[in-house]
């Protein structure tokens, strides 16, 4: 039990160096205490709190070193209820390139470059640590990785430079429950506050496996739809030609019955296509298909209209002289079309042909359920630009400045 007291064993043996004051700060994990983090069994040692002032306002954050006999020494940091478990590595292993480095083929971007003061030490610690101790420190981040750099110089009575040490740590997010499984706390750990440097994006995990289902459904959707087409072929039933005057009923309106025609399968959707030779006029139709047998009755409607011209623009089109329609799977049976048609009563020689397809697919059904599938993997990913977002605002380097 080291009180307040102040240890080094930076030569190999535990020495007393001076007693440090009391504060009222909560050491989390009590010095002492075990647990095993990749496999390997660590004691904690030390603790220290460091902070660092940013726009006048103090950041602080807790850092306990953790020992075992054969691996050495690294560290488990706590900011705002965020972890990081952080082991030493050679500098001579990262490459700097500008606000990016490289470590054993990963890059980390940076975020935050601060200086950094020492505020209170428990423990024991490899190297003389006094109060007030100050240090550069710059993390660059690839969530839920981090690296650390810190510089540190020392200097003499004359305030003059005599060494300067570079020191890199990298390590992974922790999140609280695992630390507290980990060195077997006692209660349940405070929720983490605001987001965490390299805080891995729940949202960007989640994002991947819906789009990999996505992919996978409409791979599936894909080849149903070609199978489908395949196998319904989709032919021509009926096809006839109308050209004015038509028939007309008893109240005088123009009134069309075609001749029958068989649907074959109930299981096809009819396409009715709707084809005239309009120009800068319209041909409208109120339709109805008739089961000859047991008097149903599927209506619909169309109108073909096209027209064209010029203008200081140059010349323009608008419209079509063939309109489409779906009629959902009838039974198989008999049937007719009544048709009534309404023409541009400045049209001559109006003429319409009707043309009915067995077997059709139909395409907007295919890309409505594309985007349906698309839309969970789209909201997805707005959360998690949004929770990079929230997590660059953090930063003193955020991408574009």
């Amino acid at each position: 039990q080291s009180c307040n007291s102040l240890l080094d064993v930076s030569s190999g043996k535990l020495a007393y160096l001076n007693t440090l004051p009391g504060t009222n700060w909560k050491i989390t994990i009590p010095l002492g205490t075990e647990g095993i983090l990749d496999g390997i069994r660590w004691i904690v040692t030390g603790w220290m709190r460091r902070s660092t002032v940013v726009d006048g306002i103090e950041y602080p954050w807790d850092e306990y070193l953790l020992y075992n006999e054969k691996q050495g020494y690294c560290w488990l940091v706590s900011s705002d209820d965020h972890w990081t478990f952080l082991k030493p590595v050679p500098m001579a292993d990262v490459r700097m390139d500008g606000r990016w480095v490289w470590h054993e083929k990963k890059r980390y971007r940076k975020f935050q470059e601060n200086p950094v003061t020492v505020k209170s030490v428990r423990g024991e610690f490899y190297w003389r640590v006094t109060l007030g101790e100050r240090s550069q420190s710059a993390d660059y981040i690839a969530p839920p990785k981090m690296l650390s750099i810190e510089t540190s110089q020392s200097t003499d009575s004359t305030n003059k430079t005599t060494a300067k040490e570079v020191n890199a740590t990298c390590g992974e997010y922790l999140t609280p429950n695992e630390v507290w499984k980990t060195f077997g706390l006692e209660g349940a750990p405070d929720k983490p506050r605001g987001i965490a440097p390299n805080q891995p994006s729940r949202y960007k995990a989640a994002g991947f496996a819906a789009g990999k289902a996505t992919l996978l459904f409409i791979a599936l959707l894909l080849g149903l739809w070609m199978v489908r087409g395949s196998i319904a072929g989709e032919h021509e039933i009926y096809n006839n030609l109308y050209t004015a005057p038509f028939p007309t009923d008893e109240g005088g309106n123009a009134a069309i019955f075609t001749d029958s025609f068989e649907v074959t399968d109930s299981n096809h959707i009819l396409k009715v296509e709707i084809r005239s030779p309009v120009q800068n006029s319209w041909v409208y139709l109120d339709g109805a298909l008739v089961n000859e047998q047991e008097g149903d009755i599927v209506e619909f409607s169309s109108e073909v209209a096209f027209y064209s011209g010029t203008d200081s623009d140059g010349s323009w089109t608008e419209g079509s002289q063939k309109d489409t329609v779906y009629l959902s799977a009838v039974p198989a049976g008999s049937y007719v079309m009544r048709l009534a048609p309404q023409a541009d009563p400045k049209a001559t020689n109006v003429s319409f042909q009707v043309i009915v397809f067995e077997g059709a697919t139909r395409t907007s059904y295919f890309v409505i359920a594309l985007v349906f599938s698309l839309l969970v993997p789209a909201i997805l990913l707005g959360f998690h630009f949004n929770f990079e977002h929230q997590r660059w605002q953090e930063s003193n380097f955020s991408p574009g400045t």
